[in-house]
């Protein structure tokens, strides 16, 4: 291992006694007991294994169940590392940095609509504020959520030019450029001069609180504070007035990043839900327990069909609930699930947890995610031999300076075959085919 390598290796070797609960407690793997021990095993020495790193979905629950907290997920990511050093990632990370030219930021801001531009443009060039809000790399692919009278007034920050805080990267096992990321969002939010920060995603959250401070020394010098905990207190503080019920019989997707905060997110979201009105009815897999949205099942083999057939788990426990709706709190899970319902042909709907609370003031949310979902549907569709056939490996992410020069959203990809996808996928027989395609391939994997 080299000395970088050895820098980043945050698992705690001398506290595991390779008891195997961490495999075992799996929600995903559900290994048995002599099989989650040789796999600890074999990650230890570092030898390839059978399940873990071809099976993992990030979803942090093995740090929860490690009862010597070892951080067993840490040992997930040191391997990965590993293998991003030298291999690479696959072509369909491009979509996913923000330094690339096909990057998503990009291709969705051509088909922004304009009140969506004017925020995204807002948020790239922040003023000055006592109180930021965050709103991150994964809102930054749906600002419309933002768009309500409960959030006038704040300045907002973060684009996928900021890199935000890293998670991201975080969760494929990209430690050198979450480093990098960490040292860049901390120069871009001192110099906005803020003592709070608001947080729009828990990922965020984790990552300035815990992850960069104690793992890589990057420490932040104002309070932070997540969305779901800032609504709540204004509710109960009688500074958001409720004024109807939401008639709605709602589950909740408890993000893999909640898991990190504890039991107190878990504890806040459902207050929340009920402040609003809403009935809730648990899922199977919950809480500490919870099942990914889909995104982490792509950062073994970087797939994009791993990621929307893993999705699946979700809406058929969300179906077996009896809920009428999905709810969600982070906007990555927002859009991986918003994309996977429209391919797989859910009829649920899927519901941000601020909706709810605008629906419980009187307010109408903006709710583009199927629109949204076809975006991004479209901008994969633009590259399909690299993001779908064959994502290969051999891709590693450019250096980046520590300032922003180049904004995402203004590199430019001179592929002929975007311009050819977007207008056909405005007709409702392009979408049908392509669903059509889609489900065969699904069927056969």
């Amino acid at each position: 291992m080299s000395k970088k390598q050895e820098m980043y290796n945050f698992f705690k070797r001398d506290s595991c006694t390779q008891c195997g609960d961490c495999f075992t407690k799996c929600p995903v793997m559900q290994l048995s007991l002599p099989e989650a021990k040789q796999e600890i095993r074999k990650l230890i020495d570092g030898e390839k294994t059978s399940h873990v790193l071809r099976e993992c979905t990030t979803c942090l629950s093995c740090n929860i169940y490690c009862p010597e907290k070892a951080d067993p997920y840490e040992l997930i990511l040191t391997r990965w590392f590993e293998r991003y050093k030298e291999k690479g990632l696959g072509k369909t990370m491009k979509l996913l940095s923000p330094n690339h030219p096909q990057n998503l930021w990009a291709a969705l801001w051509k088909k922004f609509p304009e009140d969506e531009r004017k925020t995204i443009q807002a948020w790239s060039n922040p003023k000055k504020s006592d109180v930021i809000m965050l709103g991150g790399t994964m809102t930054s692919f749906v600002p419309y959520i933002t768009h309500s009278k409960l959030l006038e007034g704040f300045t907002f920050a973060g684009t996928g030019d900021f890199w935000t805080s890293g998670a991201l990267f975080y969760q494929l096992g990209l430690l050198d450029v979450v480093e990098h990321a960490g040292k860049r969002v901390k120069k871009q939010l001192e110099k906005l001069g803020a003592k709070k920060i608001i947080l729009f995603n828990e990922h965020e959250y984790i990552m300035l609180k815990k992850t960069l401070p104690e793992r890589f020394g990057i420490s932040f010098n104002f309070q932070l504070q997540c969305l779901e905990e800032w609504l709540l207190d204004r509710i109960e503080n009688g500074d958001i007035k409720l004024k109807s019920k939401v008639d709605m019989k709602v589950t909740l997707h408890d993000s893999c990043w909640s898991k990190a905060i504890g039991p107190k997110f878990f504890d806040t979201t459902r207050k929340l839900i009920k402040a609003t009105g809403a009935k809730l009815v648990e899922l199977q897999h919950s809480r500490e327990n919870s099942l990914c949205c889909g995104f982490g099942a792509g950062a073994s083999r970087y797939s994009m069909l791993d990621i929307i057939d893993y999705s699946r788990n979700k809406f058929k426990e969300a179906e077996r609930s009896g809920a009428d709706v999905l709810v969600v709190h982070c906007s990555g899970c927002l859009w991986i699930l918003s994309v996977a319902k429209e391919l797989l042909g859910v009829k649920m709907p899927i519901y941000h947890i601020l909706e709810l609370v605008q629906l419980a003031v009187g307010e109408q949310p903006a709710h583009r995610h199927r629109e949204r979902a076809w975006d991004i549907i479209g901008a994969v569709l633009s590259h399909p031999w690299e993001n779908i056939i064959r994502t290969g490996n051999k891709y590693w992410i450019e250096p980046f300076p520590p300032e922003i020069e180049t904004k995402a959203v203004e590199l430019e990809d001179k592929s002929i075959l975007p311009k050819i996808i977007n207008p056909l996928l405005k007709w409702n027989f392009t979408r049908k085919l392509i669903l059509i395609a889609f489900r065969i391939i699904i069927s056969l994997r």
